[in-house]
């Protein structure tokens, strides 16, 4: 039997350091503010994974007294790879202007590849 496909599995990100991986995250959550501050709001769907993604991010930094960071550097790469997977799904062409804020909120990490 096939196994369903995850965000996880969609999404690869490369093996990053803690440092590297808190930069990414900090750089798609700015870009995703300047973006809300445009529209005056992000799509509930994209909104809601941003808030999640920024509470990831927040538990990653505050880990760094801990630690622990390979771990909660994953759990906000995991985060961090459904955002993406929500952002990627919102475009739509039949929708305006969808496919440019997709193409404007992934920005980040087409810079890290």
């Amino acid at each position: 039997m096939p196994r369903p496909y995850s965000a996880g599995r969609m999404i690869r990100l490369p093996r990053m350091s803690v440092s590297d991986a808190l930069e990414l995250i900090e750089r798609t959550l700015s870009t995703a503010e300047e973006q809300a501050s445009e529209l005056g709001e992000l799509p509930p769907p994209i909104e809601r994974s941003r808030r999640r993604l920024d509470a990831a991010f927040a538990a990653f930094d505050q880990a760094q007294a801990s630690g622990d960071l390979a771990t909660q550097r994953d759990s906000a790469l995991g985060v961090l790879r459904e955002y993406v997977t929500r952002v990627i799904a919102h475009a739509d062409p039949e929708v305006p202007g969808s496919d440019d804020l997709s193409e404007t909120l992934l920005t980040p990490l087409r810079t890290t590849h």
